[in-house]
This record gives C-alpha cells, structure tokens and sequence, in this order.
C-alpha cells in the first residue's frame, strides 16, 4: 500500500521563483495524470529561495 502523504523534491534552475513554482506545479500536474502511478492529489507546491553557488 502505498504512503498515505509523500512529498516530492526537485532542483530547479529558474529565474524568479514564481517560474520555478509553475515549473514544479507542471511537472507534479503531470505525474498525477500518469495511470501507472497511484493515485494522488496535489495539496501544495513550495519552492524555496536557494541562493546560486558562486564559484572562486
């Protein structure tokens, strides 16, 4: 039996972060459209605010 709640994580480059909720809204609207997957229903997306690595 699958678990009652699971949350999924991805790592976005965007660059505001309302695209990057869209992006994430997006792709999770797609996996619950996919009949090989059990069913679910989205309750949220949040993105947090990570700031870019700066190199040397």
């Amino acid at each position: 039996m699958p678990p009652r709640h699971f949350v999924l994580g991805f790592y976005l480059l965007s660059d505001s972060l309302a695209q990057a909720e869209e992006w994430a809204t997006t792709v999770c609207r797609r996996l619950l459209e996919d009949p090989s997957l059990p069913a679910a229903r989205l309750l949220s997306v949040d993105v947090p605010l990570v700031a870019p690595l700066l190199s040397g």
